[in-house]
C-alpha cells in the first residue's frame, strides 16, 4: 500500500510549526518520497506501526487511490507558467 501526505500534513511540515513529534515529521517526509507503507511501519524499532496508524487516523496521511493523484500544492486551477505577471 502506498500512502501520501494530505494538505493538513503539508501545513504541519511548514518551518516554525511544532504540532508533530520529530518521528511523526520524519514519517511524513518519507511518505512524500513515496516510501512504501510497509517500510514506514517497520521504522523506529517497530514503533512506526503505531505512528503511521495515528497519522492516518488524524488525517496527516491517506492511502493513495489508484485513480486519484497525490496531493498537489498548486491551488485549484493554478497552472505554473513562465510568463511574467502583469502589474
Amino acid at each position: 500500500m502506498q500512502l501520501h501526505t494530505t494538505a493538513k500534513a503539508h501545513l504541519a511540515l511548514w518551518p516554525g510549526t511544532q504540532t508533530l513529534t520529530l518521528r511523526e515529521r520524519s514519517l511524513l517526509l518519507l511518505a512524500e518520497r513515496q516510501v512504501p507503507a510497509l517500510q514506514l511501519r517497520c521504522l523506529f524499532n517497530g514503533m512506526g506501526e503505531q505512528i503511521v496508524s495515528d497519522l492516518l487516523r488524524d488525517g496527516y496521511l491517506a492511502p493513495v487511490d489508484a485513480g486519484q493523484p497525490p496531493f498537489d500544492e498548486r491551488p485549484a486551477g493554478g497552472e505554473l507558467s513562465a510568463e511574467p505577471l502583469d502589474d
